[in-house]
Formats: structure tokens, C-alpha cells, sequence
């Protein structure tokens, strides 16, 4: 039989162990909560600079498609500067974005229709690829807070402009209304079904992003 000081002895170490034991479980506890917190942090912060970056790239976006589609319309159309009387073609002409030597290039050309028409070409093709430049160093600038599939469809974007864009250039330089279809074609079949497609992708995250938890929840039931 066990004294009363054994007893109070077993007692006394048993209450040690239970607090030690108590006492770890707490550290443990806390290290835990705090690795949920960091990891709960970093999520967040992701996602605010996802929510941040996703309304700069559909702006540089669509710029470069609104150029694109400017640039590759077959339904453009010029001034008769040919039938301007000088002084409204000279003032025209000082309202465009020529430099000074093209401006009088165009004027002496004894075709100033045509001359005005090419440049005015090379100069829509430099503002694309100005605008797509842009686009690019945007995307590769904070590419890690897009999500993987933005980023799939944004190099396949990226491919087709710039075919467009290659064609174009190629195409004007050369005279070949072929490849100037192809880049037409190619604006048509390729680049604006990837333009829906991101407008789609980038509207349904940032919508994502406005709803709470219960929200989410319910929008994922709905989609089963």
C-alpha cells in the first residue's frame, strides 16, 4: 500500500509532466498558428498584387488591340491631300506625327496620297509595337502574381500579335497583299479569340477576388 508522501510524490511528478506536457503543446500551438498566419499573410498579399496588376495588363492589353485592329482594318480611310487646298494640306500635315522631313518628303513626292498612306502605315506599325513592348515588360515584370493559366494565354497572345505585327511589316514592306491578308486572317482567327478569352478570365478574377468565403463557396456548388 502506497504512503500518503508516495501518493503526494506521484502526484507532484504526474502535475510536473502534465504541465511540461502542457506547456510544449502551447509552444507547439503557437509555432503552428504562426506558420498559418505567415503562410495566410503571403497568400493575401499575392492576391492583392494579383487584384493590383490584373486591370494594368487588360488596359496594355486592349491598347495593343485597338492599335492591331486599327492598323490591320481594310476599311481605313484617308485624306485626299492630293485635292486639299495647300493651305489646309500644309496645316493638315503639320498636325500629324511625322517628323519635318517626312512631312516634306510626303509634299514633294508628287504622290502625296500614296506617301502619306505608307508612312502612315509605318507609323501605326511602330505604335503597336510600341504599346505590345509595353505589354510585354508588364507581363514579365509581375508574371509571379499571375496566375499560371493568364500567363498560358498571354504568351499565346503574345505569339499571335506579333505574327500579325510580322506579317504586316513584311507584307507593307514588300508590297504582298498575301501576307497582308495573313496578318488580317491571323488578327481574325487567332488573336481576337485569345483577346475574349482573357477579357473572360481576367473579369471572372477579379470578381473572385470581391467575394467572401461563403460566396466562393456557393459559386463553386453552383458550377458543379
Amino acid at each position: 500500500m502506497i504512503s500518503v508522501s508516495g501518493k503526494k510524490w506521484i502526484e507532484n511528478k504526474f502535475a510536473e509532466k502534465l504541465e511540461l506536457f502542457r506547456h510544449t503543446q502551447a509552444i507547439e500551438l503557437q509555432k503552428l498558428r504562426d506558420e498559418i498566419d505567415s503562410l495566410l499573410s503571403g497568400t493575401i498579399k499575392l492576391q492583392e498584387k494579383e487584384f493590383e496588376t490584373l486591370p494594368e495588363v487588360w488596359d496594355r492589353l486592349n491598347a495593343v488591340y485597338e492599335k492591331i485592329s486599327s492598323l490591320l482594318s481594310p476599311f481605313k480611310s484617308y485624306p485626299d491631300l492630293e485635292r486639299m487646298p495647300e493651305d489646309a494640306m500644309k496645316e493638315f500635315m503639320e498636325s500629324t506625327p511625322f517628323t519635318q522631313i517626312q512631312r516634306k518628303e510626303i509634299i514633294q513626292s508628287g504622290r502625296m496620297n500614296g506617301r502619306y498612306q505608307e508612312y502612315h502605315t509605318l507609323y501605326m506599325i511602330h505604335e503597336v509595337k510600341l504599346s505590345y513592348s509595353e505589354l510585354e515588360k508588364l507581363v514579365a515584370r509581375n508574371g509571379i502574381f499571375l496566375q499560371p493559366k493568364l500567363r498560358d494565354l498571354m504568351e499565346s497572345m503574345s505569339e499571335a500579335i506579333w505574327s500579325s505585327i510580322t506579317s504586316k511589316e513584311i507584307g507593307n514592306d514588300a508590297q504582298d497583299s498575301k501576307l497582308q491578308r495573313e496578318s488580317l486572317n491571323n488578327l481574325r482567327d487567332t488573336v481576337k479569340p485569345l483577346y475574349k478569352d482573357i477579357e473572360t478570365y481576367i473579369h471572372t478574377r477579379l470578381q473572385s477576388h470581391g467575394q467572401t468565403p461563403n460566396d466562393k463557396s456557393l459559386t463553386n456548388q453552383d458550377s458543379q
